[in-house]
């Protein structure tokens, strides 16, 4: 079959190529893959700062995918052809995946493949941290540092379906200004740094925000403590800001706030089993082109692959890049 696959001594670079398909092994299910997102875990993978967890092949890159069912499935009520979607540690930007159905997802109706194909790794990691982690519900004040991003954005929509009040943070007005009239936030622009965060998160909720969900690290999570509300929740996705952060003790300690930390693909197949089980009950009912969406950038065809990096690379884009493999 033909994958997106690592450049040999080129770090960074990306082709499209053939390799051996997998097998399914004991208990999995094949996966013909019509369309994948690309993320920034793929990005650092390729470059050699993001090593694939164990038994993941470290030149293939690829978390979320959707496809057709090769395999029946029964015991979890799939069936050969249904349309499906998932994530995977690695390895899913090819003609074929492999993975345990217990983790997958039905296509939601009306969704196109590549809808389909960059909804998995945003939706689920955005509900993860916002539907299990840290729960919100109506009423709350969710700000979400970069929020143009994939996880970004669907993180405010899910906020803004479960009623709470969504503010965010981006590096350039003209993001602020799509993500505005998208009706999903009122939008902060970092270009000349945090300074005035604060002022901006009480202008709209005097309380503070009563949960961050942060994609940046390093220096945003220390700058925002202070906008937070007492018994608020910061959940820290990423570090593109830096893995060190520097924390004020006052209003950690004086507002009795929690700090998370969260990462999905390190987690064992029977956690991600869990997570799908608790999307299908309560993050699908969301899932509508007024509720949770994806948001695409760009979508390319499969032999497109370096123009999809470059693309996702370049930190213009609002919502997700997807390759079109087919279908």
């Amino acid at each position: 079959m033909r994958a997106v696959t690592t450049v040999p001594d080129r770090p960074g670079a990306v082709h499209v190529q053939d390799v051996p398909t997998p097998v399914a092994a004991p208990g999995q299910v094949r996966v013909r893959v019509h369309a994948a997102g690309l993320n920034r875990a793929d990005l650092l993978q390729v470059a050699g700062r993001y090593p694939a967890p164990p038994g993941v092949p470290i030149d293939r890159p690829g978390l979320e995918f959707a496809g057709t069912l090769l395999d029946d499935a029964p015991r979890n009520g799939l069936a050969r052809g249904a349309r499906v979607l998932g994530l995977v540690p690695g390895a899913a930007q090819g003609e074929v995946v492999c993975t345990d159905p217990r983790t997958l997802l039905a296509v939601p109706d009306g969704m196109t493949w590549p809808e389909a194909g960059g909804f998995a790794e945003a939706a689920l990691t955005a509900f993860d941290a916002l539907g299990r982690r840290a729960p919100i519900a109506a009423g709350d004040v969710v700000l979400v540092h970069a929020i143009a991003s994939g996880v970004g954005l669907a993180a405010a929509q899910y906020a803004r379906a479960v009623g709470a009040r969504v503010l965010g943070t981006t590096r350039t007005a003209a993001k602020a200004a799509h993500i505005e009239a998208m009706g999903l936030a009122t939008v902060f622009v970092t270009h000349d740094g945090l300074e005035g965060l604060d002022a901006f998160v009480r202008r709209h909720a005097a309380a503070g925000a009563t949960h961050v969900l942060d994609l940046v690290g390093g220096a945003y999570v220390g700058a925002t403590l202070g906008a937070m509300a007492v018994g608020g929740h910061h959940v820290l996705l990423a570090t593109l800001g830096g893995r060190t952060l520097e924390l004020p003790a006052g209003p950690l300690l004086m507002k009795r706030l929690t700090l998370h930390g969260s990462v999905l693909r390190s987690r064992d197949v029977d956690a991600h089993a869990a997570l799908a089980a608790d999307a299908r009950a309560r993050l699908l009912p969301h899932v509508h082109p007024d509720g949770v969406w994806p948001v695409l950038d760009a979508t390319l065809p499969f032999d497109e692959a370096p123009a999809a990096y470059a693309r996702l690379a370049s930190d213009a884009t609002i919502g997700k890049v997807v390759l079109h493999i087919g279908g």
